[in-house]
Formats: C-alpha cells, sequence, structure tokens
C-alpha cells in the first residue's frame, strides 16, 4: 500500500482515538485481493493476540450473508 494511504489511516486512526482513548486501533495495510497478504494479516492477528470484536468489510464486495459464513479464501 503506498505511503500516503497509510499516512491516511495513522490520521483516521488519531481521529478515532481523539473521540475514545479506550479503543484499540491497529492499522495493517493490505491488499485484500491478494490471497498472500489475506494470510498476512491473518498471521499479524494471530501474532499480536488480535481478535475481532467487530469488522468494516470496505473493500467493494456487497455479498449478503453472515460473517462467520465466509472462508479464509
Amino acid at each position: 500500500m503506498k505511503e500516503k494511504e497509510i499516512e491516511r489511516l495513522n490520521l483516521l486512526k488519531e481521529e478515532v482515538l481523539s473521540l475514545n482513548k479506550n479503543v484499540f486501533v491497529y492499522v495493517y495495510a493490505c491488499d485484500l485481493t491478494s490471497q498472500a497478504d489475506r494470510g498476512e494479516l491473518v498471521n499479524y492477528a494471530k501474532n499480536n493476540f488480535i481478535s475481532f470484536n467487530r469488522i468494516i468489510n470496505v473493500a467493494g464486495v456487497d455479498t449478503q450473508k453472515a460473517f462467520c459464513e465466509y472462508t479464509r479464501e
């Protein structure tokens, strides 16, 4: 991901934290169309003991089914 996009994500993180300092915000840039990148994202989460409480998918896919029905692929 381009540096400018990562910078924008970090600015958004700071904005979220300014509204609520009691939340954890992690920035991890990932190409969701890449199976390797998705695997690295999952490994990053596991290695940093991150569990997802809520996920907002803004990658451009609008499939209507329960989140738990999705696979890593």
